[in-house]
Parts: structure tokens; sequence; C-alpha cells
């Protein structure tokens, strides 16, 4: 993979923000350690629009979802996929976009890398679905 890729990260954000938060940054040092450029509107959004407000929350995802398709690729992070997660992995399949799962949410922070909790947690990091997008 160049750098030129462009990688969206889907990780969870809800719920324990402070947590996910860190997964996520650490998702995305994840991408740039194998070359990819990271797109993570879960980390951008929040900081300027109100996530418990309804309206402003489905504007940080019209957004996200425009993020997303001029994205390459989408990686799912994390043990679990949030409702928010799943409208971006629908988008993706329905914009050709290829969606792999990368790594698991359980014990990430004793690791170094997004790689050692694939091996904990035996979750396939090659699959990949979806069929090649140009964005």
């Amino acid at each position: 993979m160049s750098s030129s890729q462009l990688v969206y990260i889907a990780s969870p954000y809800a719920g324990d923000i402070q947590s996910n938060t860190q997964f996520a940054i650490q998702c995305c040092r994840y991408a740039i350690q194998q070359g990819c450029t990271p797109i993570a509107p879960h980390l951008l959004y929040p900081q300027m629009l109100d996530d418990s407000d309804p309206e402003q929350r489905a504007i940080g995802l019209k957004l996200g979802h425009r993020l997303l398709s001029v994205c390459q690729e989408v990686w799912v992070c994390g043990g679990r996929i949030s409702s928010g997660m799943a409208g971006e992995i629908a988008l993706a399949e329905n914009l050709g976009i290829p969606v792999r799962y990368v790594g698991a949410l359980a014990e990430y922070q004793s690791s170094p890398t997004l790689e050692d909790n694939h091996a904990e947690e035996n979750v396939d990091d090659e699959r990949v679905y979806g069929s090649q997008h140009t964005g």
C-alpha cells in the first residue's frame, strides 16, 4: 500500500468516548505504520459538533460519509460494530469500496499495535470485501 492510499477508519465512538478515542488514534497510527493515510471523521467532527444533538450528529455523519466516498478502503476496527459503523460499512459496500476488518478492541491498551491484538483475538486481518474503488 502506498501512502497515497486513503483508508477510512471505522471504530466505535459513543459510550466510553475517552477509551474509544484513544483506540481510534491507535487505529490511525496503525494505518500510518502500514503506509496508508487514515481518515477518521469521528476524531474530527465531535470537536466542532455536538454528537449528543441528533441534528448535529446527522451533519457529522453526512460529512463523514462524504470523506468515506473518496477512500480506497474502509477499515473496520474493534470488537463490536456500532450503528454508525454499520452505516459506514453499508455505504462502502454500496459504493464498491473494499471493507477490511482489522484488529479487535479487547486488550488494545496493553498492545503496541493492532497487529498484536489481531493475533490475540484471532481476527482475520486479511478479510477484504467489495470491489476495487478508485476514489
